[in-house]
Protein backbone atom coordinates (compact mmCIF):
# COMPACT_ATOMS: atom_id res chain seq x y z
CA UNK A 1 0.00 0.00 0.00
CA UNK A 2 1.05 3.52 -1.07
CA UNK A 3 -0.80 6.73 0.42
CA UNK A 4 -0.89 9.77 -1.32
CA UNK A 5 -2.25 12.99 0.63
CA UNK A 6 -2.29 16.56 0.23
CA UNK A 7 -3.73 19.56 -1.34
CA UNK A 8 -2.74 18.42 -5.00
CA UNK A 9 -3.07 14.72 -4.53
CA UNK A 10 -6.24 14.66 -6.68
CA UNK A 11 -4.70 16.41 -9.60
CA UNK A 12 -1.59 13.98 -9.55
CA UNK A 13 -3.84 11.34 -9.43
CA UNK A 14 -5.91 12.15 -12.31
CA UNK A 15 -2.74 12.89 -14.45
CA UNK A 16 -1.45 9.36 -13.60
CA UNK A 17 -4.57 7.47 -14.40
CA UNK A 18 -4.03 5.20 -17.62
CA UNK A 19 -7.75 3.64 -17.25
CA UNK A 20 -10.60 4.15 -14.79
CA UNK A 21 -11.45 7.03 -12.45
CA UNK A 22 -11.01 8.38 -8.78
CA UNK A 23 -13.44 7.41 -5.95
CA UNK A 24 -15.82 9.95 -5.24
CA UNK A 25 -14.86 12.39 -2.38
CA UNK A 26 -16.61 9.66 0.24
CA UNK A 27 -14.69 7.43 3.72
CA UNK A 28 -14.36 4.07 1.66
CA UNK A 29 -15.16 4.62 -1.49
CA UNK A 30 -12.78 2.65 -4.02
CA UNK A 31 -12.61 2.49 -8.03
CA UNK A 32 -9.89 -0.07 -9.83
CA UNK A 33 -7.47 1.60 -12.17
CA UNK A 34 -4.64 1.77 -14.05
CA UNK A 35 -1.19 3.18 -13.54
CA UNK A 36 2.02 2.75 -15.03
CA UNK A 37 0.72 -0.95 -16.59
CA UNK A 38 -0.04 -2.18 -13.11
CA UNK A 39 -3.95 -3.07 -11.74
CA UNK A 40 -4.50 -0.68 -8.75
CA UNK A 41 -7.23 -0.46 -5.79
CA UNK A 42 -7.34 2.96 -4.81
CA UNK A 43 -8.88 3.74 -2.07
CA UNK A 44 -10.37 6.49 0.25
CA UNK A 45 -9.93 4.73 3.38
CA UNK A 46 -7.91 6.38 5.31
CA UNK A 47 -8.76 6.58 8.84
CA UNK A 48 -8.61 10.33 8.90
CA UNK A 49 -11.99 10.39 6.34
CA UNK A 50 -9.75 13.45 4.76
CA UNK A 51 -11.20 14.15 1.31
CA UNK A 52 -7.50 14.95 0.45
CA UNK A 53 -5.88 11.09 0.86
CA UNK A 54 -6.02 8.86 -1.08
CA UNK A 55 -4.75 4.84 -0.65
CA UNK A 56 -3.08 2.80 -3.57
CA UNK A 57 -3.13 -1.12 -3.41
CA UNK A 58 -1.19 -2.70 -5.73
CA UNK A 59 1.15 -6.40 -6.25
CA UNK A 60 4.39 -5.59 -4.93
CA UNK A 61 5.90 -6.10 -8.07
CA UNK A 62 4.00 -2.78 -9.72
CA UNK A 63 5.13 -0.78 -6.50
CA UNK A 64 8.65 0.17 -7.70
CA UNK A 65 7.75 1.63 -10.97
CA UNK A 66 4.66 3.78 -9.08
CA UNK A 67 7.47 4.54 -6.85
CA UNK A 68 9.25 6.40 -9.18
CA UNK A 69 7.00 8.48 -10.16
CA UNK A 70 7.61 10.86 -8.03
CA UNK A 71 10.81 11.59 -9.09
Amino acid sequence: MLSLQGPLSREILNALLETGTLPEPKRNELSNVTIVGTEVLLSRSGYTGEPLCFELFLASEGAPALWDLSR
